[in-house]
């Protein structure tokens, strides 16, 4: 540790215990536990989660993150990758498990790095000591912005499509404080999501059947319906390197995309939502159509290097496992029913009003920005 760190004051730790995922990263992983000896304010916990990766070591873990985590650092190895969802859900149920864990905890990817101020600036909404119940506050999302351009935004939370496709709010437009006094968003961005343990108690975690891919829009929505709110927190920043897992152009990550959104949308909207879900996929087929031919947006990114023929045959794929899955998913929605509180009439208007447009999703480039090699692509990574 060089002499800056020996100067960061550790006599404070944030109420919150952070599970720090890895696959196969460690180029990525170093990076992320540098920023995170950087904090003035330590997490009270951190949880290190090697999810099946090829090379593993509990003593170069330990070595990596140093004297200073020495008391405060846990770590868990899972022997066969347990995908995203699989392998943060074993991190929580071990955070959970312990009496002692505070009341909130956050998910990180490896391929992060949190500004020095992260978590002191987050300190007033993680030590407010008011009553954790629906109702109140149970999701915080950071600002995120582009490891490699980091005047570009990554996200500012999450925006969900009346279809249940979903993407970071924000995503690739340069950061002027367009969003800072837009406080109120649906769900965190899972790669830097912090929940309130209570919240999870009540809802569940990540839902594993996902894999990959929309499992933190499900988890945020049911947190969501069942009166939890989410508060996008701007002084807390986070930068995050793009895909660097699973890679940008990846035909799996498509797959699914197409597969998930729909699980989304069967577990989480009304009714009156999934009766138009026919109709809205038609529309979002069809400017998908526009922008593959005019590589416009999103078919700029996939359209070139896929081609027209993979795209259409991965989104059959998804389609076809999404209604094999479909059974189970309304298993689960009905489930979900006994801790949902919000009214229909208040989900069909925060949805209306808080939705993502498909062209915004689908054509639109980012204004007066050229986004950053690495920076084009729908969804979020996966470990």
């Amino acid at each position: 540790m060089d002499d800056a760190l020996d100067q960061v004051p550790s006599s404070q730790a944030a109420p919150l215990a952070v599970a720090l995922l890895n696959y196969n990263g460690d180029e990525f992983v170093r990076r992320c536990v540098h920023s995170l000896q950087r904090q003035t304010v330590l997490p009270q916990r951190i949880l290190y989660i090697d999810n099946g990766s090829r090379v593993f070591d509990e003593v170069s873990v330990r070595a990596v993150f140093g004297p200073r985590f020495e008391d405060r650092l846990g770590v868990l190895r899972i022997e066969k990758n347990a995908g995203y969802a699989g392998g943060f859900n074993a991190g929580l149920s071990r955070v959970m498990d312990d009496a002692t864990s505070p009341g909130w905890v956050m998910t990180l990817s490896n391929d992060t790095e949190l500004d020095p101020r992260f978590f002191e600036r987050l300190l007033p909404l993680l030590q407010d000591r008011r009553e954790a119940a629906p109702g109140k506050i149970g999701m915080l999302a950071p600002k995120v912005r582009a490891m490699d351009a980091r005047d570009v935004l990554d996200g500012t939370g999450l925006a969900i499509c009346l279809d249940g496709m979903s993407t970071a709010r924000g995503q690739n437009e340069i950061d002027r404080g367009q969003y800072d006094r837009l406080p109120d968003v649906l769900a965190p961005n899972g790669v830097a999501a912090l929940y309130r343990v209570e919240m999870l108690r009540d809802v569940g975690f990540l839902d594993e059947d996902f894999g990959f891919y929309c499992e933190d829009t499900d988890l945020g929505l049911r947190g969501w319906l069942a009166g939890w709110d989410c508060r996008f927190v701007p002084e807390s920043i986070v930068y995050h390197q793009r895909s660097s897992t699973i890679g940008m152009k990846n035909l799996g990550k498509l797959f699914a995309v197409e597969r998930n959104h729909y699980w989304v949308a069967l577990k989480n909207f009304p009714a009156p939502l999934l009766v138009l879900s026919p109709f809205l996929t038609v529309y979002r087929f069809a400017l998908q159509a526009v922008a593959v031919f005019s590589r416009r947006g999103q078919g700029a990114v996939f359209g070139a290097e896929l081609g027209l023929f993979r795209l259409v045959a991965v989104t059959l794929k998804g389609i076809l496992a999404a209604m094999a899955g479909a059974p189970r998913m309304t298993r689960k929605r009905w489930r979900q029913f006994r801790v949902q509180r919000r009214s229909l009439g208040e989900v069909m208007l925060i949805l209306w009003m808080k939705r993502l447009r498909f062209h915004d999703l689908i054509l639109r480039s980012a204004p007066g920005a050229t986004p950053a090699k690495g920076h084009v692509e729908h969804g979020k990574l996966r470990a």
